[in-house]
């Protein structure tokens, strides 16, 4: 399945990532989330790479947990050198390390 929302989080905000992906979806927006859309049989890293790449934007779950994860950083760097816009949903006010900062730093945010 492709969309046209690739939702990026950290494994601790799933229930928070799924309850972006039903809302997104509610209002007739297409979502790729990992592991619901990951394609069997297909590696799991590819599986994310080709959905970023099918994808318009990104929507990034954004927390302390979001904050230092290395998969994460990766998905919003293939995202952004892509040219996809990131809007982040905020959901706590943890500190960004440099690296994800320099990706978010134009993006739209939205507040939990």
């Amino acid at each position: 399945m492709s969309g046209n929302v690739f939702i990026s989080y950290a494994s601790q905000d799933k229930a928070v990532a799924d309850a972006v992906c039903e809302a997104l979806e509610g209002a007739g927006v297409a979502c790729w989330i990992a592991p619901r859309d990951v394609t069997p049989g297909e590696l799991y890293a590819e599986s994310i790479v080709h959905a970023i790449d099918a994808a318009r934007v990104v929507v990034l779950v954004l927390s302390q947990h979001a904050a230092v994860s290395p998969h994460v950083l990766r998905e919003v760097e293939r995202g952004s050198s892509k040219r996809h816009p990131v809007v982040s949903f905020r959901i706590d006010h943890a500190p960004l390390p440099a690296g994800l900062e320099y990706f978010l730093n134009t993006s739209q945010w939205l507040d939990a």
